[in-house]
């Protein structure tokens, strides 16, 4: 009722006031610009530290970032990266395109800390005690939330957070202490300081991991990483349309859904590192991207049996993981490195908005090494619910904002299909949601849409939004997905168990055009193994968390899939099979 009685109000406000959604806008840009910085200093390998020293080095990183932006300019550091060969790849790339003069000389830790605090950039230290909880990353409860309390100091008080078992060597290398965090959360952090933090970027990490640290000092945010009562607080007190940084404490939904009901995007950028020199300059919408090659026109029809099946990569709205594993190194090799790429034509969900703005040199190499066969969505524009979408801020207008800024970097992009997860794929909410996107966004050529649970929950059905200019966009929800432990779902399972039901689907009379059109959501986290067609659905399934050295996830298990279709089916890129359904074959 308190939420019900405060939209009215809000209502009555706008009326009075002639102010409208329509009018707002939302910034085009929602992650903070950086400038060049005069030089990077690469440290030594963050992989390689205690997390006790590995939160000094991010937070020291995030602090030299900081300055610099409040500055106008300055030294950055680059927290070493070691063996993840991504990151040096747009390191590389960073170099060629800014021409920034970079020291690739690593560079201790606690001699990088002497030269910033004798250049006045380091003030001191902030103290917090190591959360003893016996859990795993990102499972369970933390005892003690101060290393994120510390985490969120460092940029009001210019210092770096100490785990107290580290006081000492600090307190020989001259820093002095700022702050004592010790037994405080995240609650007194908020109370304290959130009024002095940024609102344009919420914190999120596991007290545990010592990684993203450094874009929470650069960027000044405050951190609120649980699902408690204080979530909410924080969220209604951010920017609308602001990204969640990191990724927190709780199940997947709990955060996703109040996020989304106030008009926030999750990012998963809990692992991300360096995003400040990897955004400084020129990016977002003033970078220099040359936009993806064009999808290959349709293949012309020789059969009206014909049928057109898309496989689609889940998960691209996951910022750290196309940062880090998906283009390149060992666990690429799934995905983008996998050797076959471009076997099969193929859909690769991206988040080339939040791309653009932190790190373009992921664009521009997966534009460089794409193969023709080689497909790209955008991937929601940051991970939310659409039928959610600031329902708690009571603005029906905050999607259609959203989705304007959004089709700039479509368009910047060259990209035109969309893909989304929904709560309800066809509720009422995510119709609306679908008609937002196709006014707001001229290009697009459809959108493949997934419920949050199960993702096949459209059974491929197709639902047609009209166009201002009288075409229709259809929305297209997942027919089938390659999903490990589903046993014998109807939709989902094993590459054999969708081709089987892909190859039954096929042999059906065609009803209506619709009926000639499918697409698979290939879940990216599934392991498989390779088996004939006439075996048991039990040879292809593997242990998840022990896969054998023969199992594989990502890209081949789609290709052992399309390899068992039946000759009347064709597998074609999204674009592609958006072209023949509107233009009904």
């Amino acid at each position: 009722m308190r939420i019900y009685r405060s939209c009215l109000l809000v209502l009555f406000i706008s009326s009075i006031s002639s102010i409208s959604s329509a009018a707002a806008s939302l910034p085009d840009r929602w992650w903070p610009e950086f400038p060049l910085p005069s030089k990077i200093l690469v440290s030594e390998p963050l992989n390689g530290l205690p997390v006790a020293e590995g939160v000094v080095l991010q937070t020291l990183c995030g602090l030299t970032a900081y300055t610099a932006r409040q500055q106008g300019g300055g030294e950055m550091l680059w927290s070493g990266t070691g063996d993840i060969p991504s990151y040096e790849e747009w390191l590389d790339r960073i170099t060629v395109h800014t021409k920034a003069p970079v020291d690739r000389t690593p560079r201790k830790l606690w001699d990088l800390v002497d030269r910033y605090r004798d250049q006045g950039v380091l003030k001191g230290y902030i103290l917090y005690r190591a959360d003893p909880a016996k859990r795993a990353l990102y499972e369970g409860t933390p005892e003690d939330w101060s290393a994120n309390v510390a985490t969120a100091l460092c940029a009001p008080l210019g210092g770096v957070a100490v785990e107290e078992r580290l006081e000492e060597t600090a307190k020989t290398h001259g820093l002095k202490l700022l702050a004592d965090t010790r037994g405080k959360d995240e609650a007194w952090l908020w109370k304290e300081y959130g009024d002095k933090l940024s609102h344009s970027q919420l914190g999120r990490q596991d007290p545990k991991n010592a990684v993203m640290r450094d874009a929470i000092v650069a960027m000044g945010a405050p951190m609120v990483s649980s699902t408690d009562a204080l979530y909410p607080e924080a969220l209604r007190a951010m920017h609308p349309g602001s990204p969640i940084l990191g990724w927190g404490m709780g199940m997947e939904d709990e955060q996703t859904g109040p996020s989304s009901r106030w008009g926030l995007i999750q990012t998963a950028t809990n692992w991300c590192v360096n995003l400040a020199p990897c955004s400084a300059g020129k990016t977002g919408l003033d970078y220099p991207f040359k936009p993806f090659a064009a999808a290959p026109s349709a293949p012309e029809n020789d059969d009206p049996n014909t049928r057109y099946v898309s496989f689609i990569m889940t998960d691209g709205d996951n910022v750290q993981w196309l940062m880090m594993n998906f283009c390149k190194g060992q666990e690429a090799q799934q995905y983008w490195a996998n050797p076959a790429r471009g076997k099969i034509p193929f859909g690769w969900t991206t988040c080339a908005a939040d791309l653009l703005q932190l790190c373009p040199y992921t664009l521009d190499y997966l534009r460089d090494t794409a193969t023709p066969n080689d497909d790209f969505l955008l991937y929601g524009g940051g991970y939310y619910y659409p039928d959610w979408f600031g329902k708690d801020r009571c603005d029906p207008g905050l999607l259609a904002q959203h989705a304007r800024r959004l089709n700039k970097y479509m368009d910047k992009c060259g990209i035109h299909s969309f893909a989304i997860n929904a709560q309800q794929w066809d509720g009422p909410e995510a119709m609306a949601a679908y008609e937002t996107y196709v006014r707001e966004m001229p290009a697009l050529n459809a959108i493949f849409t997934v419920q949050y649970y199960p993702y096949t929950g459209g059974g491929g059905a197709i639902r047609w939004i009209p166009r201002p200019d009288g075409k229709r966009v259809p929305v297209i929800s997942a027919h089938y997905a390659l999903w490990a432990g589903r046993g014998n779902d109807p939709h989902e399972g094993t590459p054999n168990h969708v081709a089987a039901l892909l190859n039954e689907w096929a042999a059906k009379p065609v009803k209506a055009p619709e009926d000639r059109f499918a697409w698979v959501t290939v879940h990216c986290w599934s392991w498989f193994k390779q088996a004939p067609a006439d075996a048991a659905l039990s040879a292809e399934e593997v242990d998840q968390t022990a896969p054998p050295a023969e199992a594989a996830r990502g890209y081949l298990p789609a290709t052992w899939c399309a390899a068992q279709l039946s000759p009347n089916i064709r597998v074609v890129t999204p674009a592609v099979l958006a072209d023949k359904l509107a233009g009904g074959v």
